[in-house]
């Protein structure tokens, strides 16, 4: 069973260790039968910077994070959006 679970941050705490640690571990328990593991800070760095380059996030931007799973179950991750204003 998946969980239904969103977590929002900005990209400023990603630039606070204890932030991006905690985003890791939140991130990992969002998708916990990812088949690469848990969440890198490397790896959650270069998602987030590569989503926001595509997504043209501002730094203080509120940003959601919700898990995704293909319909076969084969790919589990992490889907980014912005939330409004």
């Amino acid at each position: 069973m998946h969980q239904d679970k969103t977590l929002f941050f900005t990209l400023q705490q990603l630039e606070m260790p204890e932030h991006l640690h905690h985003l890791c571990r939140e991130l990992s328990a969002l998708v916990p039968d990812r088949v690469e593991g848990p969440w890198s800070e490397q790896e959650v760095r270069e998602l987030v910077q590569g989503w926001r380059m595509m997504a043209f996030c501002r730094e203080d931007e509120l940003v959601r994070a919700h898990p995704f799973h293909s319909a076969d179950g084969l790919f589990c991750t992490v889907v980014f959006d912005t939330c409004p204003a």
